[in-house]
């Protein structure tokens, strides 16, 4: 497992009063990586987090949004349905496009870890032969 902390603490005294929080886990769906005026990366990206309950599954999809280095990271290793833990704080935006107003609630990533390898479909090659083990 690969774990990415870009905020050694989320909530830091006195810099946030109070935040919501998420935390998630899910598979990897939409993914975008752009980059900004500034020359800054930001990657936009969104995760399936299913549960069942009593017998019938339920998919919620969290919008998410990496910037700077972790943009970058993850522009360069992520990929479309890689399971994934995220946690960050909730924040809302809205735009105008055309005369209308779009809104998006969304997660702005501050860390993050790869739950699963990047090629998960692929099966992993043993480094050593059955008779090789000592025991």
């Amino acid at each position: 497992k690969t774990r990415i902390n870009v905020s050694k603490n989320l909530i830091r005294k006195g810099s946030i009063g109070m935040a919501a929080i998420i935390i998630a886990t899910g598979n990897v769906g939409r993914l975008e990586t752009r980059e900004l005026p500034d020359g800054k990366k930001v990657t936009n990206f969104s995760i399936a987090s299913n549960e069942k309950y009593k017998g019938e599954e339920n998919t919620t999809w969290i919008n998410c949004v990496a910037f700077s280095a972790l943009a970058e990271m993850l522009e360069q290793h992520l990929t479309k349905g890689q399971k994934v833990f995220v946690e960050g704080s909730m924040k809302n935006r809205s735009w105008d496009k055309d005369g209308v107003t779009h809104y998006r609630t969304e997660c702005a990533v501050k860390i993050f870890e790869f739950l699963s390898p990047k090629n998960d479909s692929q099966p992993q090659k043993d480094d050593f032969e059955d008779d090789e083990v000592p025991f």
